[in-house]
């Protein structure tokens, strides 16, 4: 389980927490691209994320996928 950096928004650009089925937590800006399967491996941006879908992450050399829980802006 990856605990993530909780930053300040102190900027004007929407920030975007995605939090994963098994509770990790993904703080980024909203035009990140985050690694997907879709019949294939792609990078889409992270405001264009869905819930139930599955993202890619490499963690030690290995690939893991994990479905999204939850998306919303940061305040």
């Amino acid at each position: 389980h990856l605990q993530a950096y909780k930053p300040k928004n102190n900027y004007k650009e929407k920030i975007i927490k995605i939090t994963l089925n098994d509770g990790t937590e993904l703080i980024t800006t909203k035009e990140h691209p985050i690694l997907v399967y879709r019949d294939e491996l792609i990078f889409i941006p992270a405001e264009k994320l869905k819930e139930n879908k599955q993202v890619v992450m490499f963690i030690n050399n290995s690939e893991k996928t994990f479905k999204i829980k939850k998306t919303g802006f940061v305040d």
